[in-house]
């Protein structure tokens, strides 16, 4: 009786062993609709694209593929697109700032994308102001400059 409860024991137990599987990541993104999804969930959770932001950042190719990109730059980089992703998700402009300091080319465009832009202007001499890295003076300064080239409304 001892050995039949034991030899069913081990059946159980190797049969149990034996049911869980290992996912292999490949094997779900070759699905067309599982890697849209996929991707859906990364881009709609902070967290994950955070986690995917990382993992671009430390991925060199990716970083290329990123660049070589125009229009994807250009929608990330042009308009008022970048300003409102970086209002609306100070996360990542944390990590975008990270990925673009180790970069001089994305932080060179970056700046360029900035300083055509009135208001990302302003945000920015506003922003150093209020951290204390510029004086009223200067801050002064720098709108009256960007009034003058029309980067800003006139208010008077």
């Amino acid at each position: 009786m001892k050995t039949l409860v034991l030899i069913l024991s081990m059946a159980g137990l190797l049969t149990l062993a034996s049911c869980s599987q290992k996912t292999d990541p490949i094997a779900l993104l070759k699905d067309k609709n599982t890697r849209t999804e996929l991707f859906t969930a990364i881009t709609n959770t902070p967290e994950m694209m955070t986690q995917f932001m990382d993992a671009v950042k430390n991925n060199k190719g990716a970083i290329q593929m990123m660049q070589s990109n125009k229009q994807m730059m250009g929608k990330m980089m042009g308009g008022k697109g970048m300003m409102n992703m970086m209002k609306n998700n100070p996360e990542m402009m944390k990590n975008m700032a990270k990925m673009m300091s180790g970069n001089m080319g994305a932080m060179h465009n970056m700046m360029k994308a900035m300083t055509k832009d009135g208001n990302m202007m302003k945000m920015m001499v506003t922003m150093m102001n209020k951290n204390g890295l510029m004086d009223n003076k200067s801050m002064e300064s720098c709108m009256k400059m960007m009034k003058k080239k029309g980067m800003m409304e006139i208010k008077e």
